[in-house]
């Protein structure tokens, strides 16, 4: 539906302020289309163009400045946002000055601020986030606050599993320090606390892969070792019980 005369008059005049087109549109309860459409041939529009264009017009220092900044490695996304243009307008103005656009990433930062303490450190104090070398896959907290986080994790051991950290800890040393069927040690996450499902008792401390494969014991020497394990579990004397954080009290 076409904008009424009185709206097309407003829309002129509110534009003629200083408003955007869109705010215009939210202000008359109609589609910024149709805005553009109001003032369209209007002197109003042809003055919101030269403005728009005499933002996208560098001067010839103010390019220089870009083009430097962009040779030293900076990003031609950051030089858009610090000038307040469009991306594609500093990559038509690289273009134009033949320089030569870099493929990838910019420039590796040397120093970067951990997200959890907030102190600027060299990117050798933070971990990967993948196995992947670049910087750009370098995870934003640092190796002492996610040593300090991992720490800490332990506090929640009893609520989602029934035992303390010290419990658990108990019972990895009487377990060798491993697996409590197969004796491999944990590498990078704890070992399962793992249950009788029925009576919610506590039975041992499990690697991933046995915990998974205890039900379907294909493997005969895996059998033999479960059910070794199920006839004596290493926490069966201790009384725990096994809580999730449903059914604590």
């Amino acid at each position: 539906m076409a904008l009424s005369q009185a709206k097309r008059e407003e829309a002129v005049k509110q534009i003629a302020h200083g408003k955007t087109v869109y705010e215009v549109a939210t202000a008359l309860g109609t589609s910024p289309s149709q805005i553009r459409w109001a003032v369209k041939g209007t002197e109003v529009a042809a003055q919101a163009k030269a403005d728009r264009q005499s933002r996208l017009r560098f001067s010839a220092e103010i390019a220089k400045q870009i083009i430097d900044k962009y040779l030293t490695g900076v990003g031609s996304t950051t030089l858009a946002v610090e000038y307040g243009v469009g991306h594609a307008t500093i990559v038509r103005l690289l273009q134009r000055n033949g320089v030569e656009r870099r493929k990838g990433w910019a420039k590796d930062p040397e120093e970067r601020k951990c997200s959890k303490c907030l102190v600027v450190k060299p990117m050798g104090a933070f971990g990967h986030a993948h196995t992947r070398p670049e910087w750009k896959f370098r995870t934003y907290v640092c190796r002492e606050c996610a040593s300090e986080r991992h720490r800490a994790a332990g506090w929640n051991l009893k609520g989602n599993t029934g035992i303390t950290l010290a419990q658990y800890n108990e019972l990895l040393t009487e377990q060798g320090g491993g697996c409590a069927i197969c004796g491999k040690p944990p590498v990078k996450i704890r070992l399962s606390v793992d249950h009788d499902h029925e009576t919610l008792r506590i039975r041992g401390l499990l690697c991933h892969g046995c915990n998974t494969k205890l039900v379907g014991r294909e493997d005969a020497e895996f059998g033999r070792k479960a059910d070794a394990y199920l006839e004596a579990p290493p926490a069966s004397g201790r009384g725990w019980v096994f809580t999730n954080g449903r059914n604590s009290a």
